[in-house]
């Protein structure tokens, strides 16, 4: 008889391989909400670089345990002026950075959160469909 301590597996069930999306496609989504919902589209450059140099972007896409993946958009402002000639100018530093976890801030700064629907993002799936986006 049996004791029923012993696992029995079915015969041609093997674990299914799921495609993982690429950081490029994944990259190139955020990289185009982010620039859309920020409103910095004169900036694509240099979050498209921020994005590249993370590996954020990697964990965020492949790793079952990171749910979110954080793009932060911080304005510095920066006022110098003459005080002879009374001319003020003010110039805007834009900073990006990327990151998986989601922090209170106390700076001027804007944040997307796209935060994943399942375990993973997948290729054979559209990524809009996969993410959550929250501004």
């Amino acid at each position: 008889m049996d004791s029923g301590s012993e696992s029995s597996t079915a015969v041609g069930s093997a674990p299914i391989e799921v495609a993982i999306a690429s950081k490029e496609s994944v990259t190139e989504y955020v990289k185009n909400a982010g620039l859309a919902l920020l409103g910095a589209t004169n900036h694509a450059a240099q979050l498209e670089m921020v994005l590249e140099d993370s590996d954020a972007v990697v964990k965020f896409i492949t790793d079952p345990q990171t749910h979110v993946l954080v793009v932060d958009r911080t304005v510095h402002r920066d006022q110098s002026g003459d005080a002879d000639t009374g001319d003020e100018s003010e110039t805007a530093v834009v900073v990006f950075t990327v990151r998986n976890d989601v922090l209170y801030r106390t700076d001027k700064s804007t944040s997307i959160v796209f935060m994943k629907r399942g375990g993973i993002v997948e290729a054979d799936k559209s990524i809009p469909d996969q993410l959550r986006v929250i501004v």
